[in-house]
């Protein structure tokens, strides 16, 4: 399989965990805007799959490795499924760093810190 996010191979272990999660959700989102085009869908699910990849040999994820072996493997179903609504998948992704879902979900968090 070719290396897309070639500039971010090395770099992508320095990222702190939160923009790791968020750039893969930002692949699915892009994916989730091109139903019509299933061609277009599968290359953004082949580039969020790359960065799960890079994200499972980031030492970082290693205590959670086993939630991200199977999140590669749903979205890898995904990639062969005509189910093209991925918001259920990318909620629970975000949840696998506590980070993100703060960022993206403040007022929640705020109403639970209460």
């Amino acid at each position: 399989m070719p290396v897309y996010h070639q500039t971010l191979l090395d770099r992508f272990a320095t990222f702190p965990q939160a923009q790791q999660v968020l750039m893969i959700c930002n692949e699915l989102n892009r994916a989730g805007t091109q139903v019509k085009r299933f061609d277009y869908y599968q290359h953004h699910i082949i580039l969020a799959m790359e960065l799960l990849d890079f994200l499972i040999r980031d030492q970082k994820w290693q205590a959670r490795l086993k939630e991200v072996l199977r999140a590669r493997e749903i979205l890898g179903q995904y990639y062969l499924s005509s189910e093209q609504d991925l918001k259920k998948y990318t909620d629970n992704l975000i949840k696998l760093s506590p980070e993100a879902y703060r960022m993206l979900n403040p007022i929640n968090h705020a109403a639970l810190s209460s």
